[in-house]
């Protein structure tokens, strides 16, 4: 739960980027064409970032309650930049695959959700 679950999820996630590079690519270049709102794929990926958003809170939550997450971290907010950070950093990559070192940044984006969570 809290810290342990939020690191696994990106462990899990970033694993699927380095193994699969060429689905993810695919992937996210259809959820970023999709934003239009002709999209047939938009309510998936509308439902797709509402889970995401939705497991996140939920392991902030149980962090706050077990107390290793600071239980002044507001959930919603966190859940919301969480998503976005790795959204960000997949864009980065999918437009610079050269210049956007994937393992890496993942790993410094697992430190930094951990100094910003921790009591």
């Amino acid at each position: 739960s809290g810290i342990e679950a939020l690191l696994a999820r990106m462990e899990a996630l970033g694993e699927v980027f380095l193994k699969h590079p060429d689905s993810v690519r695919v992937m996210y270049t259809l959820w970023y064409e999709s934003v239009s709102e002709e999209s047939a794929l938009r309510g998936q990926l509308e439902e797709y970032n509402r889970a995401g958003r939705d497991a996140v809170y939920k392991m902030i939550k149980a962090g706050m309650e077990a107390g290793d997450i600071s239980e002044d971290m507001d959930a919603h907010s966190f859940a919301t930049a969480y998503m976005a950070n790795l959204f960000g950093l997949v864009y980065q990559w999918l437009v610079s695959p050269a210049d956007v070192d994937l393992r890496h940044s993942i790993e410094t984006l697992k430190n930094y959700c951990v100094f910003l969570v921790s009591p």
